[in-house]
């Protein structure tokens, strides 16, 4: 307990704690006497032999003052002040000497002790007495550190009645604020505040009178010239001794260059964010082109080589049949280059999604997976959505190519299950398996490019991509997508 709480155990009566340390029994019974015979200070003396037992007990609550003999059975000389003092520097120490040791005691008092007493020569009435000035100094001792701390803290720390009337203003207030403490004790608070911000103060206030113990916010302040700074406000009331409310404290820390920087930080993320959009849609459209080129042009190609086969067929000897197996040969060849350009063609630009939409797109891909690997996938439309935007359609079915590659790659799943729904203006994507789970490192991973190509696909639309290991077995995908939004880029033109 500090010499604070100590004062306020005497003002309001409450028993003081007193603890002796003291080997010596008849010593220890005259102090127990001495406090027992002032009936004007209640007390409850405690009363152990050894430095290991004064321990223990100072590590529990209750122990206003320590009166110390420094010649214990387990610890001499000033060593045992130093460990008393060590372990409850706030707790006044009264060293408790004898004529053989005074010297000491003088140097306890100079390392830290409020008093000593020499044993056998003080009166009752001087123990008390010296138990009394002991929490008192060490009260004002206290406090003059608390104000030290107050004084020369950085942060701008200021006290106000509850009238919202400045009485106290730290160095941290001059330096944030441009006054001097002269300047403003005794006028309002209100010289911080633009009128909004001030009747919002008004009400913080009216809360801590109501009991709350104290309020955090950001917000703006006014300085001396003028300027509008950024601020992080802690309120908090200020009580007396008898625990009333008498005012309120205001510490506030300026941020406003922490504000620019996080505004500049925000700014080239949003420009990152846009070139990383115009990269995708360019990517997008080159996909699209190409897509178009090898179907058009390699597939007229096909086509017509596929015509020249079959008129050769219609023509052949057929006293010649090598020629007739070779034709066919050729004709399977180029029904597989035909196949693959079809299946090229689709990886680039599937033409359901242009065509059709996003939900057959992903009832197409859900059905291609399952041939191409053996997962069960299930897609769930709830409803079907059939009116999401081109660009958005292309950022929603990317997610969910990407999402079904992790699972081939690394899930060791048998069912994937995608379920696609539009509520409350968003769309929503979870894409789920019941393979092995994804951890927390994995998620975290900051060469998982997979993973960040997702959540940077469903930022260009401020969207939300969560990724996480369902409770018993496998990995979830969420997204989330609003439905209308000012671009961040154009993916697909």
């Amino acid at each position: 307990m500090d010499g604070r709480r100590a004062e306020e155990s005497i003002m309001s009566e409450k028993p003081l704690g007193v603890l002796v340390v003291e080997d010596n029994p008849g010593d220890a019974r005259l102090i127990q006497e001495a406090f027992r015979e002032n009936v004007q200070l209640k007390s409850r003396v405690e009363w152990v032999k050894t430095l290991s037992e004064a321990s223990v007990r100072l590590g529990q609550a209750g122990v206003d003052v320590v009166l110390l003999d420094l010649s214990l059975p387990d610890s001499q000389g000033l060593e045992t002040f130093k460990q008393v003092h060590g372990q409850v520097p706030e707790v006044p120490v009264v060293v408790l000497s004898g004529l053989d040791d005074e010297t000491v005691a003088v140097k306890a008092v100079q390392e830290g002790a409020q008093d000593y007493i020499v044993k056998g020569q003080s009166p009752s009435a001087d123990l008390v007495r010296a138990v009394r000035y002991a929490i008192e100094r060490g009260h004002a001792q206290q406090a003059l550190l608390l104000a030290s701390i107050v004084e020369f803290s950085e942060d701008a720390i200021i006290g106000q009645s509850l009238e919202g009337i400045i009485h106290s203003w730290n160095r941290g207030a001059e330096k944030i604020y441009g006054h001097r403490a002269c300047e403003v004790k005794g006028k309002p608070i209100s010289i911080l505040f633009t009128t909004g911000n001030y009747k919002n103060a008004l009400a913080l206030i009216t809360r801590i009178r109501h009991g709350e113990p104290s309020i955090n916010l950001d917000t703006n302040h006014l300085t001396k010239d003028g300027r509008s700074i950024n601020v992080t406000l802690t309120i908090s009331p200020i009580r007396n001794i008898g625990g009333q409310l008498t005012g309120v404290s205001m510490i506030s820390r300026d941020t406003t260059e922490r504000k620019q920087a996080e505004e500049v930080l925000e700014r080239s993320r949003a420009q990152l964010r846009d070139l990383t959009a115009r990269m995708e849609g360019i990517r997008e459209e080159e996909k699209a082109l190409i897509a178009r080129e090898v179907h058009d042009e390699l597939g007229q190609v096909l086509t017509g080589l596929k015509m020249d086969i079959a008129w050769l067929n219609k023509r052949l000897n057929r006293d010649r049949p090598e020629f007739a197996v070779k034709l066919q040969s050729m004709s399977g060849i180029v029904d597989g280059a035909v196949e693959s350009v079809r299946k090229i063609c689709t990886e680039l630009r599937p033409g359901l999604l242009d065509d059709v939409g996003l939900s057959a797109a992903i009832e197409w891909q859900a059905q291609e997976f399952k041939e191409r690997t053996g997962i069960q996938c299930v897609a769930i439309l709830i409803p079907e959505v059939t009116s999401v935007d081109r660009n958005r359609s292309t950022t929603i079915f990317r997610i969910f190519q990407e999402a079904l590659t992790n699972v081939a790659r690394h899930a060791q799943a048998t069912l994937v299950q995608v379920t696609l729904r539009e509520d409350a203006g968003y769309f929503f994507m979870e894409v789920s398996d019941n393979g092995r789970g994804i951890t927390d490192s994995q998620v975290s991973d900051p060469k998982a490019w997979g993973l960040i190509g997702m959540r940077e696909r469903a930022l260009i639309w401020a969207g939300e991509l969560k990724i996480s290991a369902l409770p018993h077995k496998g990995t979830l995908v969420s997204l989330k997508i609003p439905r209308a939004l000012e671009k961040k880029g154009e993916l697909v033109k």
